[in-house]
């Protein structure tokens, strides 16, 4: 279902072998191999899916929650965001020529993990 691509430690990309995929099937997919792609995640320090079609904001939530226990509000942030899932937020909203202070994405948030 996946090939992996690892020219690069960071990240390590895994691309759909059968094109048109959804977001689902990759679901499903990490469900069932959970502990393989832990490994991975570990090993590499991030995984990035390519060529699935992954279909909302609520899908894409869904497959981050496989991977994370709790999620973390976006709460005293650097730049306005919107809230497009419970979990699921915009990226930055500034315009490509406003600058925006240096920072540590969410380095002040308490995490459990």
């Amino acid at each position: 279902m996946i090939e992996w691509k690892s020219d690069v430690t960071l990240p390590l990309v895994g691309i759909a072998q059968e094109q048109p995929a959804s977001g689902r099937q990759l679901q499903a997919w990490l469900m069932a191999k959970k502990e393989q792609v832990d490994q991975l995640l570990y090993r590499h320090g991030a995984v990035l899916f390519r060529g699935f079609g992954v279909a909302s904001a609520e899908e894409f939530q869904d497959i981050a929650a496989i991977f994370c226990r709790k999620f973390g509000s976006y709460v005293g942030g650097n730049s306005p965001r919107t809230r497009v899932a419970s979990h699921v937020f915009t990226s930055t909203e500034y315009p490509k020529d406003e600058r925006i202070s240096m920072h540590n994405e969410a380095s002040l948030s308490e995490t459990d993990a």
